[in-house]
């Protein structure tokens, strides 16, 4: 059972949609790197959240076509004004320096890869077909959120950040393609770990490439299905990474751009799923917890204009606009919900914990299991999945390696039973989704 027409034989016309928007986003990843001297690994981050704020911003009011065309012309606006301020300032070598970029060449060369060796994948994941590609092609035929018009989507209360993005990329086609859903989820995966280079400066170096490989390497060896579906519990996990890189990247100079693509990529993982607002909020304590201790002298300089101050709201902003936004939407429309969250509730808390039901207590050991043990042995190629029993060793002796080298084991303990606290909190927090 497949959500689209893969198993015909898809026109070249109806195909080409996923390759214009990629396009687009190039264009407006390398005008934005120009005008801001910022990494085209940056930019091509900034771009797609940004394209996703837009999307999401305008399907509360029923048009997400509008969202497209003022993407397309504010691209348009990027790329004038990039050719003007390069021709008024003969800057051609800056333009060159940009085109030059080594992750430019990759991130359009592994776009058109995924383009091409994914257009002919269907949505075969019971959860894909039957929700997540669903949706999208609700918003293809309807032109707004998935769970309005004649939608058998069960769970319609689903924020849909990653939805939309799909939807981009299926703009022009005629024809829904499944491929175009693949292709645009892994593209946006790639984007978001695009910037841990800037964490070692401007130089290719060694450590960059290693960096950079590992990270991959992690998120395959975790939940390696993350590439291959549109699921997005894995790619929850990147959007929480790509907070903590950016902030990183810019520790000791931090501007109005960081705070910018914080707040974006906070605003987008509480728009993917509800589990993501406990990861957001993890991320931004811990930024507000290493800004006084690491990076006090930096932070004195960025907010000697009062007025920058400001700006620390923005990723508070940014979740208050999700939760308010899409709730007011959900109750305008009357969007059902597979279940009521509402009935969390401290007194059913209470009884799942004392006395939980046959359902509660099934649902408990099996989550247990999944997020602390994994599953070793999985029949398709031993995947991890969320094997918590795996990564905290592992945790612990790169801690390890790290105290030994920086001589700052009291740093190095309190990190690691930090992230201790975090994972266990994020379980009890997802369980607890789950149950109720």
């Amino acid at each position: 059972m497949t959500c689209g027409y893969n198993e015909e034989k898809i026109a070249r016309e109806e195909i080409v949609s996923y390759f214009i928007v990629f396009a687009i986003t190039v264009l407006c990843a390398f005008a934005l790197s120009y005008l801001t001297k910022k990494s085209v690994g940056r930019t091509a981050a900034i771009t797609n959240l940004s394209l996703i704020f837009l999307l999401y911003t305008c399907g509360l009011f029923k048009r997400l076509d509008v969202a497209m065309y003022l993407f397309f012309a504010l691209t348009a606006a990027l790329c004038i004004w990039t050719a003007v301020k390069a021709g008024k300032n003969k800057d051609g070598k800056g333009i060159l320096q940009t085109l030059k970029h080594p992750f430019l060449a990759f991130y359009v060369v592994i776009g058109i890869l995924f383009g091409v060796a994914l257009l002919d994948k269907s949505a075969y994941d019971w959860d894909e077909f039957t929700h997540w590609a669903l949706v999208v092609k609700n918003m293809h035929v309807y032109n707004n959120f998935g769970n309005l018009g004649d939608t058998t989507t069960m769970f319609n209360r689903y924020v849909p950040a990653t939805g939309v993005f799909l939807y981009a990329f299926q703009f022009f086609n005629k024809t829904f393609v499944d491929g175009n859903l693949s292709a645009a989820m892994d593209l946006l995966i790639v984007s978001l770990l695009l910037p841990i280079p800037d964490m070692f400066g401007k130089r290719v170096n060694l450590s960059m490439v290693l960096s950079f490989t590992v990270s991959v390497a992690l998120v395959v060896v975790q939940r390696y299905s993350v590439f291959y579906n549109i699921l997005v519990d894995g790619i929850l996990g990147v959007m929480a990474a790509y907070i903590y890189i950016v902030y990183l990247s810019d520790r000791g100079k931090a501007n109005v751009w960081t705070l910018i693509e914080i707040s974006l990529g906070v605003f987008v993982i509480t728009a993917t799923k509800s589990s993501g607002l406990p990861l957001a909020c993890f991320a931004l304590a811990f930024i507000l917890l290493d800004m006084p201790l690491r990076g006090l002298e930096n932070v004195k300089a960025f907010f000697k204009k009062k007025y920058r101050l400001l700006y620390l709201l923005l990723p508070v902003l940014a979740i208050v606009y999700v939760k308010v936004s899409w709730n007011l939407y959900s109750e305008i429309n009357q969007t059902r919900a597979g279940w009521n969250s509402s009935e969390m509730t401290l007194p059913a808390i209470w009884k799942y914990l004392t006395e939980p039901n046959e359902f509660q207590a099934k649902v408990t050991s099996m989550f247990v299991r999944r997020y602390f043990i994994g599953n070793f042995h999985y029949a398709n190629a031993g995947s991890l999945q969320e094997p918590m029993a795996f990564v905290f060793p592992l945790y612990a002796a790169l801690t390890v390696l790290v105290c030994l080298k920086q001589k700052k084991v009291g740093f190095g303990l309190i990190n690691f039973f930090a992230t201790i606290i975090m994972l266990v909190s994020y379980a009890a927090y997802t369980l607890l989704l789950y149950i109720f």
